[in-house]
């Protein structure tokens, strides 16, 4: 099967994310400690092994990194979505 490049797709990138969110105005220092704590979490061997098993690389990202990654993905494909008509289920 040809990759999306050999396929004629050559700028087309998509990386699949995963990420936890809480709600608008949670506590500042809630949000830290919860941040420390999942990246503390995903360097233990056994979470790193059990997230290899599904082919997932952990990326240590900062939470400003993080959202200036949210950011760029909604720019990106927030037109696109919009152009499709989609709409989310309640």
């Amino acid at each position: 099967m040809p990759t999306i490049k050999e396929a004629g797709f050559a700028a087309l990138e998509a990386t699949e994310w995963f990420g936890v969110f809480v709600p608008a105005k949670t506590p500042e220092k809630t949000v830290d400690h919860l941040n420390v704590t999942i990246r503390e979490t995903l360097t233990k061997a056994e979470v790193k092994a059990g997230l290899a098993k599904l082919a997932y690389e952990i990326a240590d990202t900062s939470r400003s990194d993080f959202d200036g990654m949210i950011k760029s993905d909604f720019e990106r494909w927030g037109p696109i979505v919009r152009a499709t008509g989609f709409a989310p289920e309640n």
